[in-house]
């Protein structure tokens, strides 16, 4: 640990062959904001504007993500630019305990609408399909709204699939119908099918007709080998 992270900038900042190498000042800052990420920062803010700025910006972005991700992602996007912000960004969101996500999703949601927005978005949405795609999804419901939300809920409903298919296939209304929502049932009745078979194909019959439930069967019969589709009327 740094005794006295202060005096230690001062002759960081004087000595030349620290200047040249950009290990030392990342290093020194990391450790440092380990123990007080605020007043790291600050300091970096003090250094001249530059590559070796930016690397010691980022270093210890990463390391307040260990104790406050939130926290952290917030001075990622003010702070940093380019892949620099984007990587902070991830080991943040890679950061956030199951308490932090719907503050921390809350917080991205109300960012003006911009690419970094969007990565903000679709990072937090699939960690959080991870552990709870369910409570993912009612949040987008009320949060997010048009191409984002199509977007995003097809990663909370093709998450959710994996241990509640029936559900996420209900789900797939909340999608506008087309090439996108067809694929994406598709890929969770096959799916549905290697698990549960008789139960993927009663709910085909009892849902859909016509070409829908043609198709629907012919990707069971690709997720299963020895299923053929003629067999679907004894089942």
């Amino acid at each position: 640990a740094l005794s006295d992270p202060q005096s230690a900038f001062a002759l960081l900042r004087s000595s030349s062959i620290a200047i040249s190498n950009s290990n030392t000042y990342t290093t020194f800052f990391q450790e440092w904001a380990e123990q007080d990420p605020s007043a790291a920062i600050a300091a970096i803010q003090q250094l001249p504007a530059g590559s070796m700025r930016v690397q010691a910006m980022s270093a210890a972005i990463g390391a307040w993500a260990d104790s406050d991700p939130t926290a952290a992602l917030k001075a990622a996007q003010s702070l940093l630019t380019g892949q620099y912000q984007f990587t902070a960004v991830q080991e943040c969101i890679n950061s956030l305990t199951a308490n932090d996500l719907l503050s921390t999703a809350n917080y991205v949601a109300a960012l003006p609408t911009g690419s970094l927005r969007g990565e903000m978005l679709s990072s937090l949405v699939t960690k959080w399909s991870d552990s709870d795609p369910a409570a993912a999804l009612a949040w987008l419901q009320t949060n997010i709204s048009g191409p984002d939300f199509d977007n995003l809920a097809r990663i909370t409903i093709a998450q959710l699939s994996k241990s509640d298919p029936q559900t996420a296939l209900s789900d797939l209304a909340l999608l506008p119908q087309g090439a996108n929502r067809d694929s994406l049932q598709k890929a969770v009745i096959g799916n549905w099918a290697a698990q549960d078979l008789n139960s993927a194909v009663a709910w085909v019959k009892n849902n859909l007709d016509g070409d829908s439930e043609v198709s629907a069967l012919v990707g069971i019969s690709g997720a299963i080998s020895d299923f053929d589709v003629k067999d679907a009327a004894d089942l």
